[in-house]
């Protein structure tokens, strides 16, 4: 009886133990086709800064920010971007791998994957927690961007955003790297010769030097943004995939404690049986 007590509360246990990851693998799937969204409605907002870009770029012939200067500290600062929750297999540790050792300056996005940098002995200067909802996301940039904005004015680094991006197919992902900063004269050409989508033709009201300096700082909004966004995704992906495994890994535990449990309780109700024909028996004899 006892037996069949432990078996029954290892039942109940492990059925609630299944839910919860359903349940949090659902939230990771409704998460996933939110960052999607954003990721996508991000994309077309950058299509339309760099219009914006091109055209100021034709206007001026040459980049005139003083952010694509070619005097820079010779330490990157570098933003890395993780996770606050578990239940993501090495989703941080990937991250963290690509970060080189420096002495530039180093923000983390994630205290899990800030705890992580630490423990491989780099020095974070700022941990921002991730960001569950829209205003929260909107936060967390403006707060990198100032912190950029600060770098800029002083050393000069060059900034590059360190996250994990999902891939076209399937649950993978993999660590990447964008160079936000120093705008290369490359970059420029690229904006200057950009074909105008529509058959108007554009024109340049405001000031072109004050339009270009709010259209980079929009273009740098919309790439760390991008960036945060790909990581949640990432991140989203890799629990929805490590829940699929738990569920599995449950379920097959939970057939097995039934199967346990039937097979106790039928031994049990056998001997009970085995007992009234021996009663019986014994009766029928005397």
């Amino acid at each position: 009886m006892a037996e069949l007590s432990r078996l029954k509360s290892k039942i109940y246990t492990t059925k609630m133990l299944l839910n919860l990851v359903r349940n949090v693998k659902a939230l990771a799937a409704v998460t996933i086709r939110e960052q999607q969204m954003v990721s996508e409605a991000l994309e077309v907002y950058e299509e339309t800064v760099l219009d914006g870009l091109g055209l100021v770029a034709r206007t001026l012939g040459t980049a005139t920010d003083a952010r694509d200067g070619r005097a820079r500290s010779s330490e990157p600062a570098r933003i890395v971007f993780g996770s606050d929750q578990g239940l993501c297999g090495t989703f941080n540790q990937r991250v963290a791998d690509t970060l080189e050792p420096g002495s530039g300056p180093l923000i983390a996005v994630g205290h899990r994957v800030g705890r992580e940098l630490e423990r491989r002995e780099h020095s974070v200067d700022l941990v921002l927690s991730t960001p569950n909802d829209p205003s929260g996301s909107r936060r967390v940039v403006g707060t990198l961007l100032n912190s950029i904005e600060e770098w800029q004015s002083g050393d000069g680094n060059e900034v590059v955003l360190l996250h994990n991006k999902a891939g076209e197919v399937g649950l993978e992902y993999h660590p990447t790297s964008v160079k936000l900063l120093p705008f290369e004269g490359a970059w420029w050409e690229s904006l200057r010769s950009r074909s105008w989508t529509s058959r108007s033709l554009p024109v340049c009201l405001a000031c072109p030097q004050k339009s270009q300096r709010a259209l980079l700082r929009q273009w740098m909004y919309s790439t760390v943004y991008k960036s945060l966004a790909e990581s949640k995704l990432a991140e989203s992906g890799a629990r929805l995939e490590t829940m699929q495994s738990a569920e599995t890994n449950i379920t097959a535990n939970l057939h097995e404690l039934e199967r346990d449990f039937r097979q106790q309780r039928q031994s049990m109700i056998d001997a009970e049986l085995l007992d009234i024909t021996a009663g019986f028996e014994s009766i029928v004899k005397e």
